[in-house]
C-alpha cells in the first residue's frame, strides 16, 4: 500500500501539466495567474482560520463577512447574497426546505441534480415532476417549456412552487422571464439552480438573461464551476418579498459547516473583486477564442461542435469517428494531457471558462486531430464498429428519452429509504423496488430513485454502461 495515495495522484497530474476543460473554472489557477495581485496566490495557511476576533461569523455576520456578501449582492443583482461554503448543495437544500414544509409538493425537473431529490427526501417533501424538451438529432436534453410549465400549475395546484435548473449541464436555458411571470402571476415562486450559469452575467448580450434579473425568488450558483473560486465555494441569492428570509438564513445555518472555511470565502470575496476589475474582458476573450475553436474544427470531418444557448459549454459528437465518447475521453487524457468534464457513448463535453487560455484550445484542437488520423490509419484499432456505433446512438436516445418515461412509483422517497432492503444482482432487480438512488456522476441526475419499480430496459442500460461499475442493487424487501 502506498504511503501517500491521493497525494500522490495529485502530484502526479500536476506534473503532466494537463489542460482543464472541466471544474473548477478557474482552470488549474491560470486565472490567479493573469492577476498577481490576486491575493489568494499563492494560498496563505494563516487564512485557513476560525472565528476569532476580526472575522466574523458566517451564520450571524455582523462585519467582514457581512460586508463582503453585500458586495457580492450588488455584483449579482439580488437583496441578499449568501457564502455557501458546503458547495451548491448546501444551497439546494435550504431553497428547498425554505419554501416547502414537510407534506408539500414541490414541482421540479425529471433531470435535476440528485442534490434536489436529496433536499425534497431530507425535508419530506413530495416531487412533482416536469419533463424537458429533448433534441431529437443530437439526443441532449433540453429545457422544460412554458406550455410544460403552465400544464404543471394546472395539475398540481397545491405545490409551493417550482425548482428549475437552468441552465442544464449541456447548456440549454428555459425561458426563465416568461416562467417567472407565470408563476408569479399564479402566485407561486421559482427557486433556480443556477449552478452552471452564474458567469452569464459577464456577457448578457451573448448569454441567456441570468436568473435574478429574469425574476427567480431563489437563485443557487456554483461559483466554483465557471467562475474563479476555490470548489465547494459556491452563492445562494435572494430577491423579493415572496421568501421568508428568517426561514432561509436558519435553513442556511442547519445545511452548512459550523466550522466554515475561510479559504473558501475569501476564493468567493475575491472572485467577486476579479470579475469587477476583469470578468467582461476576459469573457470577450474567451468567446473569441471558442469562435477560432470552431473555425478550426470545420476542417475535421465527422465531428460536430454543438453548443447549447450557453456558447461557452462546448459538446463534441464523435458519432462518426468510430470511437466512442469514452474511448475519446480516454486518449485525450492518457495521450495528451487533455481533461474532459464528462463523456458519454456518443461524445464529450468540454466546459470552458475565462480561466482557460489560447493554448488550451490550441492543445485540444491539435490532440482532436491527433488522435482521428490515428484511428484511421488504424482501424482495427476502433473501439466500436459501425454497428455498434448504432447501438449507442439509439442508447443515448434512450438515456435522454428515459425522462420522459417515468418509472412507476410505488414508494415515497422518504418510505422507501426508511425501508428494509437487500442487496440483489442487477438481473433479479427486475420488477423490484428501488431502495437506492442511480445517478452518472457527472452530471449528478438520477435514471433511477428509492421507491421506483425497477425495468428490465433500465437494467440493461445500467449492464452496458461503461461507468456504473455495480454488479448489486438496492431493493426493498
Amino acid at each position: 500500500m502506498r504511503k501517500n495515495p491521493l497525494m500522490e495522484a495529485l502530484q502526479s497530474l500536476e506534473k503532466k501539466k494537463p489542460v482543464s476543460f472541466h471544474t473548477p473554472g478557474h482552470k488549474n489557477g491560470q486565472i490567479f495567474e493573469r492577476s498577481p495581485s490576486f491575493p489568494l496566490y499563492p494560498l496563505s495557511f494563516t487564512w485557513d482560520t476560525t472565528e476569532i476576533p476580526g472575522t466574523d461569523h458566517l451564520h450571524h455576520p455582523q462585519g467582514v463577512i457581512k460586508e463582503s456578501q453585500e458586495k457580492a449582492a450588488a455584483f449579482f443583482g439580488a437583496d441578499e447574497s449568501f457564502f455557501l461554503v458546503n458547495g451548491s448543495t448546501g444551497g439546494i437544500y435550504s431553497m428547498i426546505m425554505t419554501v416547502a414544509k414537510p407534506g408539500d409538493e414541490l414541482i421540479i425537473q425529471r433531470n435535476s441534480h440528485q442534490s434536489v431529490y436529496h433536499g425534497c427526501l431530507l425535508g419530506d417533501v413530495i416531487p412533482r415532476y416536469l419533463q424537458p424538451e429533448i433534441d431529437g438529432q443530437t439526443g441532449l436534453t433540453k429545457a422544460v417549456t412554458e406550455k410544460t410549465v403552465e400544464e404543471a400549475l394546472k395539475k398540481w395546484p397545491k405545490a409551493k412552487g417550482m425548482l428549475l435548473t437552468s441552465p442544464n449541464y449541456y447548456g440549454y436555458s428555459a425561458n426563465l422571464p416568461v416562467i417567472a411571470e407565470i408563476l408569479h402571476r399564479h402566485k407561486k415562486v421559482l427557486l433556480v439552480d443556477e449552478a452552471h450559469g452564474s458567469h452569464f452575467i459577464l456577457a448578457e448580450d451573448r448569454m441567456p438573461p441570468t436568473a435574478l434579473k429574469a425574476g427567480a425568488d431563489l437563485v443557487v450558483q456554483s461559483t466554483h464551476k465557471t467562475l474563479p473560486a476555490l470548489t465547494q465555494a459556491s452563492m445562494l441569492h435572494r430577491q423579493g418579498k415572496a421568501i421568508d428570509g428568517h426561514r432561509l438564513k436558519t435553513m442556511l445555518q442547519i445545511h452548512q459547516s459550523s466550522s466554515p472555511s475561510y479559504l473558501l470565502m475569501a476564493s468567493l470575496e475575491n472572485g467577486v473583486r476579479l470579475l469587477e476589475e476583469s470578468g467582461k474582458a476576459w469573457m470577450e476573450e474567451l468567446l473569441e477564442n471558442i469562435e477560432h475553436t470552431r473555425c478550426q474544427m470545420a476542417s475535421v470531418q465527422e465531428i460536430d461542435m454543438i453548443t447549447g444557448d450557453d456558447p461557452t459549454r462546448l459538446w463534441f459528437n464523435m458519432h462518426g469517428t468510430g470511437l466512442s465518447g469514452y474511448e475519446w475521453n480516454k486518449r485525450l487524457a492518457a495521450q495528451y494531457a487533455v481533461m474532459m468534464e464528462m463523456a458519454d457513448p456518443l461524445g464529450v463535453l468540454a466546459l470552458t471558462t475565462i480561466g482557460n487560455r489560447k493554448e488550451d484550445f490550441d492543445r485540444l484542437v491539435e490532440a482532436i486531430r491527433r488522435i482521428r488520423e490515428d484511428a484511421w490509419k488504424k482501424e482495427s484499432d476502433h473501439s466500436v464498429g459501425e454497428r455498434d456505433l448504432n447501438a449507442l446512438w439509439e442508447e443515448s436516445l434512450w438515456e435522454e428519452s428515459f425522462f420522459h418515461k417515468v418509472p412507476e412509483r410505488v414508494l415515497s422517497l422518504r418510505q422507501a429509504m426508511d425501508g428494509e432492503k437487500e442487496m440483489v444482482s442487477l438481473h433479479r432487480a427486475v420488477d423490484r423496488i428501488s431502495g437506492e438512488m442511480i445517478a452518472p456522476y457527472p452530471p449528478g441526475i438520477p435514471v433511477l430513485l428509492p421507491g421506483e419499480k425497477i425495468s428490465a430496459s433500465l437494467i440493461q442500460w445500467l449492464e452496458k454502461r461503461q461507468d456504473f461499475l455495480e454488479k448489486e442493487i438496492s431493493v426493498l424487501r
